[in-house]
């Protein structure tokens, strides 16, 4: 997914920190490609004006599960409106490009592999933190 977005960081030269040694997870790689894809191309996309993108990637692993964030210090999510970022076409800010696909994506394929995936952020100007839970024992699902 870095590599693919390259240039992205490079245009906006955002500094893009990835845990080194994240545990593995048991899941369809091409749809776990696209949530990372979608999770690292809107934390570079939903950047403040003029502030460049500051990126984390971090994994933790328990016994029963891993859980995999994607933080930012974009231009954050006022908590009242948290709850529709993952609904189909809802999008909180049209003055962005995209159609509102995204995140619902994500919510499906994080939701059919037996996750949950969860948005923390304390308002505007404070950037976000997306976290998607997995079982560490991934059973087969269907989209």
């Amino acid at each position: 997914v870095i590599k693919l977005t390259q240039c992205r960081i490079k245009k906006s030269n955002a500094s893009v920190y990835i845990q080194p040694n994240m545990p593995s997870v048991s899941a369809d790689r091409h749809h776990m490609f696209e949530v990372a894809q979608n999770l690292i191309d809107n934390a570079l996309k939903f950047n403040r004006e003029g502030c460049k993108p500051d990126i984390s990637v971090t994994a933790t692993m328990d016994e029963e599960s891993v859980t995999c964030c994607v933080a930012d210090k974009g231009i954050g999510i006022d908590p009242k409106f948290q709850y529709r970022i993952f609904g189909l076409f809802d999008r909180l800010d049209q003055s962005y490009e995209g159609n509102g696909v995204g995140l619902a994506l994500v919510k499906r394929i994080i939701e059919v592999h037996n996750g949950e995936i969860t948005v923390k952020s304390k308002g505007d100007g404070y950037g976000a933190e997306f976290c998607f839970t997995l079982p560490a024992v991934h059973q087969e699902a269907e989209l």
